[in-house]
């Protein structure tokens, strides 16, 4: 049985020799190209025609590619790669060059909520049979927090990127619920009230 415990978020990156270049660009078929030539004899179980090291790729329009099941081994942060979900925003978050979309941070969202609340499947992601989902909000990282001597998801991106993303979500949900709590109990007074009113002049 595999846990699956972290979120690991990683950026594309700049290029061999070019660390400041963007990458926003890049498709599918160039990064499983690259990652092919790096790990030519692990495909994915998902599909043996890529070798895409991480579990989803999101790119700048919002669309996300799952690459691995969630639970298979991924090639995305040394000593991790069993125990976390690996998901890529294609870009260079390097200070001064790429910022992730507001499709991709909409789409990431809703992978992080959905994963969170343990139901993968509400939003396409495939899991391998026997794995179990276990990730909380504390437990949404970069890459560089499973792996030190990488600065991946770069520089641009606080820490803190991808837990605010569904921390302000869920700060607004909870404030609508508090509402919603309020009105509720707003209309079972008004309902009990009026129910007394008419009951008493009936019985007089």
């Amino acid at each position: 049985m595999n846990t699956i415990k972290f979120f690991a978020i990683h950026h594309t990156g700049g290029l061999y020799g070019q660390p400041h270049a963007s990458t926003q660009n890049h498709t599918l078929e160039q990064i499983n190209n690259a990652h092919k030539s790096r790990w030519p004899n692990f495909p994915s179980e998902l599909n043996p025609q890529w070798f895409v090291g991480y579990n989803a790729l999101y790119f700048p329009d919002g669309k996300r590619i799952q690459t691995r099941l969630i639970g298979e081994e991924t090639a995305a942060q040394i000593g991790h790669n069993l125990d976390s979900f690996a998901g890529c925003l294609l870009g260079n978050f390097t200070q001064g060059v790429d910022a992730p979309t507001w499709q991709q941070k909409n789409t990431l969202r809703r992978d992080l909520l959905a994963l969170l609340e343990n139901r993968p499947e509400s939003v396409g992601l495939k899991v391998k049979p026997g794995t179990q989902i276990d990730i909380t909000v504390n437990r949404i990282v970069p890459h560089r927090y499973l792996q030190p001597n990488t600065e991946c998801f770069g520089s641009g991106l606080r820490d803190d990127f991808g837990r605010n993303l569904v921390s302000e979500y869920i700060t607004i949900l909870s404030q609508l619920l508090i509402h919603l709590q309020t009105l509720l109990g707003l209309l079972k007074r008004h309902k009990i009230g009026g129910v007394g009113r008419a009951c008493s002049g009936f019985i007089n």
